[in-house]
């Protein structure tokens, strides 16, 4: 469930800030959704790398 949570919240967060009006283009969010501990199938090379999943396209694409 933690999982979960931390992807809602991310995209909770990204949901405000549109509804605000904000800019969203490479805007750094201070939180960045878990990844799972176990998968049976790859993440993307974009969410694996320690920086970029901070950023609104690393975890978007």
């Amino acid at each position: 469930m933690p999982l979960l949570q931390s992807w809602l919240h991310t995209l909770t967060i990204v949901r405000n800030i549109c509804a605000h009006h904000a800019r969203l283009w490479n805007r750094e969010l201070g939180i960045k959704p878990e990844l799972p501990k176990k998968a049976s199938f790859l993440w993307p090379e974009s969410l694996t790398r320690p920086r970029d999943n901070v950023r609104v396209f690393g975890f978007m694409s």
